[in-house]
């Protein structure tokens, strides 16, 4: 063997070993979820296996995690909330990914918290929830202050969240100040719903369907975000960074006073740092209590408004063709809260505003968009 044989081999032998001394927890692993009755958790096997043994063994996993929920029926959650954080019992604490929950097959697969917590608390760990229906959430006063009915994500650390095809129905975080019936978020990372539905979720506080982060985006695209109830911002609650709205609906929800809200903004509430765009959408039929029956904003984001620089186009309905939405030549009408700046001109000078409803047209100085 000459010299440079043995120099290689040398070379060699020690990246082997060390691709042979990689950790198998790197790979990814699929867990199918056999059991759909709720029992104090143990070890998830081929044979036994509920959602909550799949969501440990995901979260003590360090890889990429798939569970797979197959039936259409209903997986329900029963073990009473102690407040813990690794989803021993309450609701299901997500803290490793990323994590894919998904139902296969047609329609959608349901998991049902039976008012026992909300369904998930998502920190740290980037999540796809697809075609899940989930509902019977009912927030803890102890755990992430008492907001998120449904899904609370964030308040384990921040984590990137896609909900898919689902529905987030029926939830509660009825405490006063409790946010977000149907979703609360504290990420400061991006939180997306497409192709989904959030609707006769409530709250005590703000966002009876939906609170955005004050820190972190949002994007709601061919959703809807229908028949929720919050004190203040029935459907959705907007606190920061954009969040945006595209091709939506939001309709009959209703903001109903609180005692610590004035009932402002049945539809969408814009908070003083708030950002909105809302694209291509419908904001419908919506209620409140004090004023913006369709949106409202915070006296703050009014007077960043009140300057005669700036303008507002109301949203309308899309006239483009489904074929050409995407193209860049297509017409796609656009409101922003706060408005953009315009030049200062004769015609700046007066802004369009979104239509109010007779109520609260009188008193629009204090209603902000309608």
């Amino acid at each position: 063997m000459t010299r440079a044989s043995n120099f290689m081999i040398r070379r060699a032998l020690p990246c082997a070993l060390a691709l042979a001394l990689l950790p198998a927890a790197a790979q990814a692993r699929t867990y199918q979820v056999t059991v759909q009755t709720d029992h104090k958790p143990d070890t998830c096997t081929a044979a036994e296996c509920t959602l909550r043994e799949a969501v440990i063994a995901a979260n003590k996993h360090k890889g990429a995690d798939t569970i797979v929920l197959s039936s259409r029926k209903r997986y329900e959650l029963a073990l009473a909330s102690t407040g813990e954080d690794k989803a021993a019992n309450g609701d299901l604490d997500i803290a490793s990914g990323p994590l894919t929950i998904v139902h296969p097959g047609r329609g959608t697969a349901t998991i049902d918290a039976n008012r026992t917590d909300r369904v998930f608390d998502i920190g740290r760990a980037k999540t796809t929830l697809d075609k899940l229906t989930i509902l019977g959430g009912y927030s803890n006063k102890t755990d992430a202050d008492g907001d998120g009915g449904g899904i609370a994500v964030g308040d384990l650390g921040d984590a990137p969240l896609t909900i898919l095809r689902s529905r987030i129905i029926h939830n509660r975080a009825p405490w006063v100040g409790g946010n977000g019936g149907g979703i609360d978020s504290d990420s400061s990372t991006l939180v997306k719903l497409i192709d989904s539905e959030v609707s006769n979720n409530d709250s005590g506080g703000s966002g009876g369907g939906i609170e955005g982060s004050p820190d972190g985006q949002m994007l709601i695209q061919r959703t809807k975000v229908v028949n929720n109830k919050a004190a203040q911002a029935g459907g959705v609650m907007v606190f920061g960074p954009p969040v945006r709205i595209v091709e939506s609906t939001i309709a009959g929800n209703l903001a109903s006073a609180g005692p610590e809200a004035e009932g402002d903004g049945g539809g969408i509430y814009v908070g003083a740092r708030g950002r909105l765009e809302l694209t291509n959408s419908t904001v419908a039929n919506n209620g409140a209590y004090t004023s913006g029956g369709g949106t409202s904003a915070t006296r703050a984001a009014r007077r960043r408004s009140a300057s005669p620089r700036s303008s507002a186009t109301a949203p309308t309905r899309t006239t483009c063709p489904a074929a050409r939405r995407a193209a860049s030549t297509c017409a796609r009408p656009v409101f922003r809260w706060p408005p953009t700046p315009v030049s200062r001109t004769r015609s700046s000078r007066s802004t369009s505003r979104p239509e109010e409803s007779p109520r609260t047209a009188a008193a629009s100085a204090s209603s902000g968009p309608g």
